[in-house]
């Protein structure tokens, strides 16, 4: 069974897709993917809630719906994590390629190649790294 907030989401995405000026065509949904981004020995689980073809290309699509604009470094944090985690998994997808759409407002962000974001998840795994043994 679809995941609720995909069939409540549903028509609230087609609106979205409509008015969106850097919107490039209709989305061929695809299969989900579980990916993993790996850092020494943490692993951090990265699950888009859609995958999509748009043009040729393969988007890792997150769904934003909170009430409330979401933090703007948490976007980052997310839209990063999702890229490095594809990018490890070899799907060939650009930093362009991630997209985070936050629905209510009608706001997307896509992740950047080179972000400052990338080196602050790394040194965030490896402090985890250091600290999980005595937890």
């Amino acid at each position: 069974m679809p995941s609720k907030r995909i069939i409540v989401g549903g028509p609230v995405l087609r609106r979205f897709t409509r008015q969106r000026k850097d919107f490039r065509g209709d989305w061929e949904v695809q299969p989900g993917q579980k990916l993993a981004l790996f850092h020494g020995d943490v692993k951090v689980t990265v699950v888009p809630d859609l995958v999509v073809i748009e043009r040729g290309h393969q988007l890792l699509v997150r769904l934003e719906f909170s009430q409330d604009e979401p933090n703007q470094q948490i976007i980052r944090i997310l839209g990063q994590g999702m890229f490095e985690a594809a990018q490890q998994a070899a799907l060939g997808v650009r930093s362009s390629h991630v997209l985070i759409l936050d629905v209510p407002r009608g706001g997307s962000h896509r992740a950047r190649t080179g972000s400052r974001i990338a080196r602050e998840i790394e040194a965030a795994c490896r402090n985890i790294s250091a600290v999980w043994p005595g937890i």
